[in-house]
């Protein structure tokens, strides 16, 4: 009897010593987790209400409060989409794709997306080629010019319960359309209707515009790629021959606009919202119906569940917080492209530096840097572009080219801009064929106004924007032979 109640013992006090370090493991480890989870909540909770506070969008309806509804008659963005499928089946990239005749020397279509260089001269089977391949697409342009009858844009996304699915195919129908416009107007000029040519100019601009007030870092992009076309289109007319001050003035305004509103902000905005809601969805387990519309994207009360790991959720705030905060970082430098351009670069080497412990973060969020780049280039080449129509205006009114940029302040220019490279006021260069206002990019260092191609990376020391004497104006056609497949 005396061994059984010693067996007994045993087992009460092995059942005791098991619930005492039940009790010491709750303690010693849970109550600190708890701790964590319920302080990273309270400093994630705080932050989301200091941001709100602030009119800050945390939710798609806060995005969707920043662009007003337009009436469908009077949105060129409903009238774009109508088109889409005429787009997409005449200049969409499965279209070319699956073309069995592919023009590879069409300009900006071409196999290897030739570019029009009216300053080193446009090859004729370029042109030929070109011509052939605008000629069967000439009804999509048509359609394309009534967009100027519209003044006011704006896109409608679809948005989804799962972020993975929100793909916003607005951007590739302005892309194409705008590419089509170009090439468009690379033909005019060279033909020498410079008057289609300018009108050309403008509808780029205008397809441009599409973009300002859509919520994606792609939507931005995609802009700044058109804005880019279109300064090319302009450096273009202005080589090969003149256009009249009504004409400069019309080129003048769009130019003011791009600068004045062209940001990455509202794209940084939605890219903030888009993270919370992938780092809330990615781990919200039981998640099956539509997301909250008027409530922040926040992880549900009980994080532990969406881990699936007892504990770590703090895990979940901590990266929400510290994702969150570097692109509000961003956000506040996105009106000042030189101050958004070392952000960038800051934010980049705060990524690398992240530990484990933010692994959502590094996930989760796209390096920014190279759109805070584009995004300060194009700045700049937009600046250059006024200053070398303000240039063009000078001439007009007095007849010979400026010798500085200060001679056009203050009757063609308000200032003289500022490098965001750098801080300083944009180059200029006097030549014997005429002028360069430039932008030293991001290699920092002053190249003399090298604006043309060189290297194998194919890229411009400088850039800017080129305005010829017009003794050295017009069109050069060049008689020579297509490159070879191997060329």
């Amino acid at each position: 009897m005396d061994d059984q109640q010693a067996r007994e013992q045993r087992k009460l006090s092995w059942f005791s010593k098991l619930i005492i370090f039940g009790v010491i493991f709750i303690v010693v480890i849970g109550g600190p987790l708890l701790y964590l989870n319920e302080s990273a909540e309270s400093q994630w909770q705080a932050y989301m209400d200091e941001l709100r506070a602030k009119g800050e969008p945390m939710t798609i309806s806060d995005l969707e409060q920043l662009r007003p509804p337009i009436p469908d008659n009077e949105n060129a963005a409903v009238f774009l989409m109508d088109l889409g499928p005429k787009v997409d089946a005449s200049v969409g990239y499965e279209a070319l794709a699956k073309d069995p005749d592919p023009k590879r020397h069409v300009f900006v279509f071409g196999r290897k997306g030739n570019t029009a260089d009216f300053f080193e001269g446009l090859p004729r089977y370029a042109i030929e080629e070109s011509r052939s391949f605008l000629e069967t697409r000439r009804e999509l342009l048509t359609e394309l010019a009534k967009l100027r009858g519209y003044s006011r844009w704006r896109f409608n996304t679809d948005y989804q319960s799962d972020p993975l699915l929100l793909l916003d195919n607005n951007p590739a129908h302005v892309r194409a359309a705008g590419k089509l416009v170009h090439l468009d107007c690379i033909l005019s000029t060279s033909e020498g209707r410079f008057h289609d040519a300018s009108e050309s100019i403008l509808l780029q601009f205008h397809l441009a515009d599409g973009m300002t007030r859509e919520p994606t870092i792609i939507a931005r992009l995609v802009q700044i790629a058109m804005e880019a076309l279109a300064l090319r289109s302009l450096e273009g007319l202005l080589s090969a021959g003149e256009v009249d001050t009504e004409t400069l003035d019309g080129f003048m305004t769009h130019l003011d606009t791009h600068v004045r509103l062209g940001s990455l902000r509202l794209g940084l905005q939605g890219e903030r919202v888009h993270f919370v809601n992938m780092c809330t969805f990615g781990y919200r387990v039981t998640f099956t119906g539509p997301l909250p519309e008027d409530e922040p994207f926040i992880p549900y009360p009980n994080l532990t569940k969406m881990l699936n790991v007892p504990g770590l959720g703090f895990l979940a705030y901590l990266n929400l917080s510290t994702g969150a905060r570097m692109l509000t970082a961003l956000i506040d430098a996105a009106d000042d492209p030189k101050r958004l351009l070392d952000e960038g670069k800051r934010m980049e080497q705060e990524l690398d530096q992240l530990g484990k412990s933010r692994f959502l973060v590094k996930t989760l969020l796209p390096s920014l840097s190279r759109a805070c780049l584009l995004n300060a280039r194009i700045h700049a080449e937009l600046d250059c572009a006024r200053c070398g129509v303000a240039a063009e205006r000078f001439r007009l009114k007095t007849g010979r080219m400026p010798e500085s940029l200060s001679e056009l302040v203050p009757e063609f220019l308000e200032a003289v801009p500022i490098d965001p490279f750098d801080g300083q006021p944009l180059r200029f260069k006097t030549s014997e064929e005429g002028i360069v206002i430039y932008t030293i990019d991001d290699n920092e260092v002053d190249d003399g106004g090298s604006v043309t191609i060189v290297g194998k990376a194919k890229q411009p020391l400088d850039r800017g924007f080129r305005l010829n004497r017009p003794e050295h104006r017009g069109l050069k056609i060049l008689d020579i032979p297509p490159p070879t497949e191997e060329e």
